[in-house]
């Protein structure tokens, strides 16, 4: 099989699959080694970078995802101004934050750190899978610890969770 044929077919397995898909999973699909894989996706990368394509690739931990080019986000988003689909209130991005720079965190971590319930915005998080049960503490009630998922990593354009702002403490008011 020749450049082109691979370099198709890791297109179209990143055009079907909805969720990212691990470089292991592109080897293993085509039957080559996770280097050669990693290069051909680099190639695809500069394709679509160097031609200033609608799509490009977004690269976090060890997956890769196809995705709209963010230079063209207006017209998209004049395109679905009318879906049911709203960003976060401010109340779910002050979750989602607590839960990404305190991962693994409890519901009581996070809801003493606001000051107030947060079940129905934890809830929300997860049904937009940005937010994901990590496993349960071994102690007292077995609560449940939750941190961010890849969609997260994805939709904030971050590789890995170190890409993460850091936060100033001194510089935040009470």
């Amino acid at each position: 099989m020749n450049l082109n044929n691979y370099i198709n077919i890791i297109e179209a397995l990143l055009v079907a699959s909805e969720e990212p898909v691990s470089v292991k999973k592109i080897s293993q699909l085509l039957e080559i080694n996770e280097q050669d894989a990693k290069k051909l996706l680099s190639q695809l990368d500069e394709y679509y970078n160097t031609n200033q394509r609608g799509i490009q690739l977004y690269f976090f931990k060890d997956k890769v995802q196809l995705g709209t080019n963010p230079e063209y986000m207006d017209y998209i988003k004049k395109m679905i101004k009318t879906s049911k689909n709203k960003g976060l209130t401010d109340a779910a991005m002050e979750v989602l934050s607590i839960i990404a720079y305190k991962q693994p965190i409890t519901k009581s971590e996070i809801e003493y750190i606001r000051g107030i319930n947060s079940d129905r915005l934890i809830n929300q998080l997860m049904e937009r899978y940005l937010v994901e049960e990590k496993g349960r503490l071994e102690k007292i009630g077995r609560p449940k610890i939750y941190g961010t998922s890849d969609i997260f990593l994805r939709n904030f354009n971050l590789k890995s969770l170190k890409e993460l702002p850091n936060i100033n403490y001194e510089q935040i008011e009470e």
